[in-house]
């Protein structure tokens, strides 16, 4: 739903503290040619500088 929010010139970060939630994410992300959505295993409490603005 966000992929389509943001649009295709957009993009949406996700962050999640297990990494085989994170990685099984960008798999499906993957299969939909879902571009603009990047999964990341992180703590998001602290943001995540690597995609900050």
């Amino acid at each position: 739903m966000l992929a389509q929010l943001v649009g295709p010139h957009g993009s949406v970060t996700s962050l999640d503290l297990d990494t085989y939630l994170s990685r099984w994410a960008n798999l499906i992300r993957q299969e939909r040619g879902l571009d603009n959505v990047r999964c990341h295993a992180a703590d998001g409490t602290v943001g995540f500088p690597e995609r900050a603005p």
